[in-house]
């Protein structure tokens, strides 16, 4: 919305109200916005201190166990040359009996903990599924698609839809939708929309000069 105000304001007011309008948002929420920085700073310096065993993951901190549980995944990956190139493929969680994984999710529906089926982070899955190539290429076509919009972003909808690639990277930590076929459906109709636009040619009439 922020975006789309900006991008229709003509005069340097936008400035203005852009800060107005951000102060009236966050300074209500401003103790709980500085406390989940704090709280994500510490989350990654445990992770990465390899901590999380001793804080966190047990279900006390959520963005911890996240990212203790990509990282898990990804260490697990990256020790198998198979693994690297492919992943475990799609093999369905009943499948894999091996007991792999000290971090893993609760699954309601079945009563037991999750070896394959991923967390609330779409890294996880990346890891598990595609392996480390497979997610290089899958970012690569998402890398690409970004650029193609920022390629054009004097037009509103590569505008928005830029933001919307953008903004779901930051999700990407504490969601699986980018992991989702269907995901896509917007960025490729956004392209094909942009295109469409970019190709089409005001129609043109020839006037008869008289004499």
């Amino acid at each position: 919305m922020l975006a789309m105000f900006h991008w229709h304001s003509r005069t340097r007011t936008w400035i203005f109200q852009l800060v107005l309008i951000t102060s009236i948002i966050i300074i209500p929420i401003y103790p709980i916005f500085t406390a989940r920085i704090e709280q994500a700073t510490s989350s990654f310096d445990y992770v990465l201190s390899g901590k999380y065993s001793k804080f966190g993951w047990d279900g006390r901190d959520t963005f911890i166990f996240r990212l203790a549980h990509a990282e898990e995944r990804l260490n697990y990956t990256v020790a198998s040359i198979d693994r690297i190139f492919f992943g475990l493929g799609f093999i369905p969680e009943d499948k894999y009996k091996k007991n792999t994984f000290k971090i893993k999710s609760y699954d309601e529906s079945t009563g037991y903990y999750s070896q394959v089926n991923i967390g609330d982070i779409a890294w996880s899955y990346f890891f598990m599924r595609l392996g480390i190539i497979g997610t290089i290429l899958y970012m690569y076509i998402y890398v690409t698609t970004a650029g193609f919009y920022l390629r054009n972003l004097k037009n509103n909808i590569a505008f928005i839809s830029f933001l919307f690639m953008f903004l779901n990277i930051l999700y990407s930590f504490s969601t699986t939708g980018i992991c989702q076929g269907q995901f896509w459906l917007i960025p490729f109709m956004m392209i094909a929309l942009i295109e469409k636009q970019n190709n089409s040619i005001p129609a043109t009439t020839n006037t008869p000069q008289s004499g």
